[in-house]
């Protein structure tokens, strides 16, 4: 809900106003109109069978701008995931290389709020990255939470436009699924490894949360090693998902 560099996707937990099309703070950018486009179109997974996703998603003639779409099923009520997104002062604990989160000192509500990040960059010799996230929380349809976020300034990251939408499935059941776009001044470092490293920060990010909602009496070290652990083992398809990623129809 988010971004957790490079940007490991989850927003700060906060988003729309009354309809999904409201608008959040921020510069738009290509992706904002799409994005609107897609929840519009959003459709209940109420009844249907769970199923995961893990896409990359390419911009044609921009490689350094990254592109994820990416879905998990969680096995705990719409509630207790919500919990799990709202508690960011254990965002820490929640995405990978993360230095800080904290609250802006301005007028916000449950509905929209600024939040500030301080991250580790992808390769040792690069600064931390900081940068604001303006956040909307979107609450209005019964079985469905909709985080919608977008970068208000940054440093190193230059662009970041995402929606993460929580669905119930069931009673204890939830679907979780994920666009995010963002695109960041990372010097020397290769597109693939930023490509790489995006979507590992962004699946860990997913686990995260899907392990503190599952298991809310597990310490975050404890998720924190199963999350390792679980990425590594789907380093395979990360980087089969790198190696394939599909060209993004802005228009559709």
């Amino acid at each position: 809900m988010a971004v957790a560099l490079l940007v490991s996707g989850c927003a700060a937990p906060a988003v729309f106003a009354t309809a999904p099309q409201g608008a959040v703070d921020g510069p738009d950018n290509v992706y904002t109109e799409y994005l609107t486009r897609v929840l519009a179109r959003w459709r209940s997974p109420r009844g249907e069978v769970p199923s995961t996703l893990l896409e990359c998603l390419a911009t044609p003639g921009s490689a350094s701008i990254i592109g994820l779409h990416h879905r998990l099923t969680i096995q705990a009520p719409l509630a207790a995931v919500g919990r799990v997104l709202d508690d960011v002062a254990h965002y820490r604990d929640l995405f990978p290389d993360t230095v800080d989160v904290h609250l802006l000192a301005e007028p916000h509500d449950s509905e929209f709020f600024v939040a500030s990040w301080t991250q580790r960059p992808p390769v040792f010799f690069l600064p931390d990255v900081t940068y604001q996230l303006a956040n909307r929380v979107d609450r209005s349809h019964p079985g469905r939470i909709v985080y919608r976020y977008k970068l208000r300034k940054g440093d190193r990251l230059l662009a970041s436009d995402g929606v993460l939408v929580l669905d119930a499935v069931g009673p204890d059941v939830t679907r979780l699924e994920e666009f995010d776009f963002f695109r960041a001044d990372w010097g020397p470092v290769p597109t693939d490894v930023v490509w790489r490293e995006s979507l590992r920060g962004a699946y860990g990010t997913d686990l995260a949360i899907q392990l503190k909602a599952e298991h809310p009496d597990w310490t975050y070290p404890a998720i924190e090693a199963q999350r390792k652990r679980l990425v590594e083992q789907a380093n395979p398809r990360i980087a089969g998902c790198v190696a394939a990623r599909q060209p993004l129809r802005l228009d559709e």
